[in-house]
């Protein structure tokens, strides 16, 4: 008998003590579970920056800033430096967004 066959003949070498010759039986009919799981992975990943780019973009102004222009910003801020009252913010923004 030739020592370089395993006992049943075979010549592949052998996986753990119960002999499975290919890593994948070693999870046997749920095998195809392990590799659907980077594929969902990368769909979460991807859904989220998908819902991410969304909601920025579907806000006033385009949404990268929660402005809608620089003459609003600056109502804002001669309201916070109280140059202007809160009925003439209200005025002119308004004003504003009639634009």
């Amino acid at each position: 008998m030739d020592p370089r066959l395993l006992p049943d003949g075979s010549t592949e070498p052998r996986f753990g003590p119960g002999g499975l010759r290919h890593a994948h039986e070693a999870f046997g009919p749920l095998s195809f579970i392990w590799h659907l799981v980077p594929l969902f992975l990368c769909l979460l990943v991807l859904a989220a920056l998908i819902v991410l780019l969304y909601l920025l973009l579907s806000k006033p102004g385009g949404g990268w800033t929660r402005y809608h222009s620089a003459a609003l910003r600056e109502l804002e801020m001669r309201y916070a430096r109280g140059e202007i009252s809160e009925e003439e913010l209200r005025q002119r923004r308004d004003a504003v967004r009639a634009r």
